[in-house]
């Protein structure tokens, strides 16, 4: 509630000791619009988290579990479950991280998509009224998701890389690259999302591999990339946004090995232990669907490894799902 009225007040009220991000760091990335309302998108949406990205990483793991709500016989349940999740999708879509927004996007779709096969296959019993309820805010929650802003449809852009190669290699490295492929990196644009940082992020992740290769074992070491990349003409000193390539990177095989087989073994866990009863979805649904969103949004994203808020809220939900009781 607290970043709600951080979207209508247009800016963070500067509470830093209590997690408020401090107004010096934060930005109006963009607008939405929607009739004669016009508000703005920015980093400024943190609630008490420390940043937007947060907030959205957390909304994401909490948001399917307040969807089930919607499944409960009591209406009074289901209009506060409604309310709480377009709160909810709202503030994420305000937080001004499209990654974000494709990692609800997932949650949603995986929380819809088993529940309806469990209603259908266990043949559970639901009436209209919860059934129209789940299925209108499932769409309006997508809509909003969806819902453009003025970077919507904002092309890819190439920064430019300062490496030690010699001007020759370079024009010809160019040249290749053009006879391979007609579709330049700026052209690249999809209507509802802004990539313009998929440039940069597509360097960081060509960069990353380029030292995994040389360094496959146990990578250059944890948190590395960012002083490391600087030598690959990578300036702005940011870690990989992507935590499975900054594993390979930083950890090498067996690091990346290792944590992978520890997010199986989450996933897996929480899989066998849903228990289907007779009449109610599982909260397990709710939670691992939530758990694949942030997976999702870490694809684009490393919060889970840079952000103790975020990954102390990942880690206790995963302990849940693990722990598997109703």
């Amino acid at each position: 509630m607290f970043a709600l009225t951080e979207i209508f007040h247009g800016d963070s009220y500067g509470l830093t000791n209590l997690g408020e991000l401090s107004p010096e760091y934060t930005d109006q990335i963009a607008e939405i619009t929607f009739g004669s309302i016009t508000l703005p998108v920015g980093t400024f949406v943190s609630g008490f988290s420390g940043m937007s990205f947060i907030l959205a990483s957390i909304i994401i793991l909490v948001l399917p579990f307040v969807l089930s709500s919607l499944l409960e016989g009591s209406l009074r349940i289901q209009i506060i479950g409604a309310a709480s999740a377009l709160i909810l999708i709202l503030v994420l879509r305000f937080t001004a991280s499209d990654a974000a927004r494709g990692g609800a996007l997932l949650a949603i779709g995986m929380f819809s998509t088993l529940t309806l096969i469990i209603l259908i296959k266990k043949n559970i019993s639901t009436n209209r009224r919860t059934l129209a309820i789940f299925l209108t805010i499932m769409i309006l929650c997508t809509g909003i998701v969806l819902f453009p802003s003025t970077m919507s449809g904002t092309p890819s852009e190439q920064l430019p890389q300062q490496d030690s190669q010699s001007t020759e290699e370079q024009a010809a490295q160019k040249e290749s690259a053009e006879s391979s492929s007609a579709v330049e990196p700026s052209d690249i644009s999809i209507p509802m999302f802004d990539l313009s940082n998929l440039g940069p992020r597509l360097q960081q992740y060509t960069t990353g591999i380029s030292l995994f290769i040389e360094q496959p074992i146990f990578g250059i070491g944890g948190a590395n990339f960012a002083d490391t990349s600087q030598k690959y003409g990578l300036t702005d000193g940011l870690p990989i946004h992507n935590i499975y390539l900054s594993l390979l990177t930083e950890t090498g095989f067996v690091g990346f090995v290792l944590y992978m087989s520890f997010l199986a073994t989450i996933l897996w866990q929480g899989m066998q232990k849903v228990v289907i009863t007779t009449d109610t979805i599982p909260l397990q649904i709710a939670v691992l669907a939530g758990v694949l969103g942030y997976l999702g949004f870490m694809f684009w994203d490393h919060l889970l490894f840079n952000s103790i808020v975020g990954s102390f809220t990942f880690y206790t939900i995963c302990a849940t799902l693990v722990k598997g009781d109703q």
